[in-house]
């Protein structure tokens, strides 16, 4: 899908999350993307956009930075077209370790 979601270490506590991909193909329509943290059926924060930057050669890219021990509960939404329309969702920890060390 051409999506690169990387961390970078911040301290023994802390992590660096960026998400980067191309508004091409299932994201030409790419209208914004969201952060929401769960723990277990409990929703701590939900629909929260984070903004992006956009360079000239379509890529986009948005960054946060998270407590290593809230990784396996936060998951990405890239939001295609309006909310009615299709969404992508990334469980960060799928992608970034959140104790043990990045």
């Amino acid at each position: 899908m051409g999506i690169k979601l990387e961390a970078k270490g911040s301290g023994p506590d802390h992590v660096w999350v960026e998400l980067e991909f191309k508004a091409d193909g299932k994201f030409k329509a790419y209208s914004h993307v969201e952060l929401e943290i769960n723990d277990g059926k409990k929703t701590l924060v939900a629909y929260a956009p984070l903004k992006d930057e956009r360079s000239g050669s379509g890529t986009i890219k948005v960054r946060f930075l998270a407590d290593r021990s809230y990784i396996e509960k936060i998951t990405l939404s890239i939001v295609v077209g309006d909310l009615t329309e299709a969404g992508y969702e990334l469980r960060v920890k799928d992608f970034v370790e959140g104790k043990k060390g990045v």
